[in-house]
């Protein structure tokens, strides 16, 4: 039986030993661009903010309701046969 003709090749020793430092400086700076996207934002935050939060209750007005209609008036059933 024949080898399959294919271009993926086992990696090097030497691509081996740089994984491991590639992962790391790409987990790094991931990790600092959140940090920095995380300050900003919440400085932004915090300069927005009121310095006194007013609140007040205000009571819900309920709408004049029509009284219902009267009850029709039922006549009697016609008498059984």
């Amino acid at each position: 039986m024949e080898q399959p003709l294919h271009t993926i090749r086992s990696l090097s020793s030497a691509n081996k030993a740089r994984r491991p430092i590639a992962l790391t400086i790409a987990v790094g700076l991931n990790l600092a661009f959140a940090w920095a996207l995380n300050a900003g934002l919440v400085r932004t935050l915090v300069e927005k903010l009121p310095e006194v939060i007013k609140v007040d209750v205000v009571e819900e007005k309920l709408p004049d309701v029509a009284p219902p209609p009267p009850p029709p008036s039922m006549a009697e059933p016609p008498p059984p046969y």
